[in-house]
């Protein structure tokens, strides 16, 4: 009985593993943009991504002026899922 805990357990270990791996495109992308690497990305460091410029007031929630990961990661998220969403319906 211990050993099919054990085996369970170690199961559940390796199934939820990659979620804590740090294999997260979004912070992947966010340190790219981040090139002074002060934990923000200004708008000068977004020059080249046109949409996220066109959209900085509303993805700066806390209108600082600058995106914190937190941001940065639910517009990441966003942009996936209208992306996901017009691919559906184009099928």
């Amino acid at each position: 009985m211990r050993a099919i805990k054990y085996i369970v357990g170690l199961g559940l270990v390796l199934l939820y593993l990659p979620a804590y791996s740090g294999d997260d495109p979004n912070k992947e992308k966010f340190n790219r943009l981040d090139t002074n690497q002060d934990g923000y990305v200004s708008t000068e460091e977004a020059t080249g991504n046109k949409d996220m410029l066109s959209k900085w007031t509303d993805i700066d929630k806390n209108s600082d002026g600058k995106l914190e990961y937190s941001e940065f990661s639910a517009f990441e998220t966003m942009e996936m899922q209208q992306k996901q969403q017009k691919g559906d319906s184009d099928m």
